[in-house]
């Protein structure tokens, strides 16, 4: 396993009081897989009734009034493996991401299901916040975990398995999304993978959501649902080389370069090694179950292709 540990000190004043007045959202966040030429094989329609059909498909399920289109992947040699739910980039190209995670799914005998959020329903700051928006929108009813919810639900009707284990990943603007389930409402996913978030969710309530706890009310801020959070079974899976000097212009604008974002670090790989160098020193002070893991690709990018068809994304997911 290719992992960096750091010393809190690496983090710097990241927990000052001061970078509150700095938290102004910036939601955007590249996914750097833009290129819809992919999207050509994402025509098959999954009409099964017995399950989700071997190779790619697609079919839509319906939460809370909005359509969800679900791209799926089964391996031809698939027997009862897990459910990999991937997440995509600001691109919402959900079919290339697809395609880039049938590595993982050949790899695990896993079921690849990646759902779309589309612009048209959901928009950026519903996407990356999970739902959330600026922390006053606490009832469960305007959360997107509600959605995944209903497409484990699904999937695992018609896999007919119950028990079907979950795991969850997303990149870029995905990560963003994922981390709220970490903090908020896990699902029960056996693990959660952020790969190349350009910002993070702090474990601390000196800086305002989404960098922080700051800002939420004490039912989704206090001492119990930090501790929470930094239980989850969080993993940060950072490409060494996802740094913004390295990066096309084009990647380079769309990710998050905030103030709040550039306090966490200079770069969006920096950002996730003082992330959890500082999550895991929290941890230890407050003597709470640390559950989160620290994973690297290196000489990867912001590109979710080479993130999951490198041997580390298996380490990131499931351990080995």
């Amino acid at each position: 396993m290719f992992v960096r540990r750091l010393s809190r000190r690496h983090f710097g004043a990241v927990t000052t009081a001061s970078l509150l007045a700095l938290a102004v959202p910036a939601w955007a966040e590249d996914d750097s897989d833009n290129d819809d030429a992919d999207n050509k094989e994402n025509t098959d329609t999954d009409s099964s009734a017995g399950g989700i059909a071997v190779g790619n498909g697609e079919r839509t399920v319906t939460v809370g009034g909005k359509s969800l289109r679900l791209f799926t992947y089964k391996p031809p040699a698939y027997v009862d493996g897990p459910m990999v739910i991937v997440c995509h980039g600001v691109q919402r190209n959900a079919g290339t991401y697809r395609n880039n995670a049938r590595v993982i799914a050949n790899r695990h005998d896993a079921l690849i299901v990646a759902p779309e959020f589309d612009r048209e329903q959901f928009s950026r700051v519903d996407y990356q916040s999970a739902g959330i928006g600026d922390g006053l929108r606490v009832a469960h009813g305007g959360w997107m975990t509600d959605m995944l919810r209903r497409v484990v639900d699904e999937v695992r009707e018609q896999e007919d398995r119950p028990d079907m284990p979950v795991f969850l990943i997303g990149h870029a603007a995905g990560a963003q999304f994922v981390m709220k389930f970490a903090a908020f409402d896990t699902l029960g996913f056996r693990r959660i993978v952020a790969a190349n978030a350009s910002s993070y969710l702090l474990p601390t309530r000196e800086v305002a959501f989404p960098y922080g706890f700051g800002a939420l009310p004490a039912s989704h801020s206090d001492e119990a649902a930090i501790a929470r959070y930094l239980a989850a079974p969080l993993t940060l899976y950072l490409g060494t080389e996802d740094r913004l000097e390295r990066e096309a212009r084009w990647v380079r604008e769309d990710l998050d370069d905030s103030a709040a974002a550039r306090a966490q670090g200079a770069s969006p790989y920096e950002r996730g090694l003082r992330s959890f160098d500082f999550a895991r020193s929290v941890a230890a002070d407050k003597g709470v179950s640390f559950g989160w893991r620290l994973v690297e690709a290196p000489g990867v990018s912001h590109t979710s292709k080479q993130m999951f068809e490198s041997r580390q994304s298996s380490v990131a997911l499931f351990g080995v």
